[in-house]
């Protein structure tokens, strides 16, 4: 029940037509154009993941328009494995850090490295801020303080240059076989 309320799995939504700087793969189409201009993944990203978010930055960068389609509904499967804080906060670690190194690959300013270092050090402020009293509203709460600060940390060893490897055992992307959980992205629990 407290994995629900965290609404850790939910994913932002937006109205339709909204742009966007860049995108995960889930469920997209893309013009060949696109393909054509920018034609891959980038395999360093392979083992961290974060591969798709690095293409679809590539890809605004390139000049070319990232839409929302809210009426393009996915669905997406989530291992009970991965219903824990530890798994959680391993991925926000994960996100942050994959985050940085894009940022850093295609603009590795000084500046944007600092821009980024401040956010890192928000985030992570803000989950210490919010720790305390979020202990008192559950379990859901006091996991969403501490995601805000492993996304920090995860943004600042990107800034240092190191990789995480969030698709090595024992986070492997093969099939379970335990039970799994559906979600569904709704717009108004991902609002929350």
């Amino acid at each position: 029940a407290w994995i629900a309320e965290s609404s850790l799995f939910y994913r932002k939504t937006h109205r339709t037509g909204e742009r966007m700087p860049f995108c995960a793969s889930g469920n997209v189409l893309i013009r060949r154009d696109v393909l054509d201009c920018v034609p891959n993944f980038d395999p360093r990203f392979s083992i961290t993941g974060g591969e798709d978010g690095h293409f679809f930055s590539k890809v605004a960068r390139a000049g070319f328009q990232i839409v929302w389609c809210a009426e393009a509904i996915a669905y997406e499967t989530i291992s009970l494995s991965r219903a824990n804080v530890t798994w959680l906060l391993r991925r926000a670690h994960a996100g942050g850090n994959n985050y940085a190194l894009t940022e850093m690959d295609l603009d590795n300013r000084w500046r944007v490295k600092i821009i980024r270092a401040l956010k890192a050090f928000g985030r992570i402020a803000q989950g210490l801020a919010t720790f305390p009293v979020s202990i008192l509203a559950g379990r859901a709460a006091a996991t969403r303080a501490l995601t805000k600060v492993s996304l920090g940390l995860g943004m600042l060893s990107g800034l240092a240059g190191f990789r995480r490897g969030a698709h090595q055992p024992p986070h492997s992307s093969a099939p379970s076989s335990d039970a799994r959980l559906l979600l569904l992205s709704k717009p108004e629990q991902a609002r929350r």
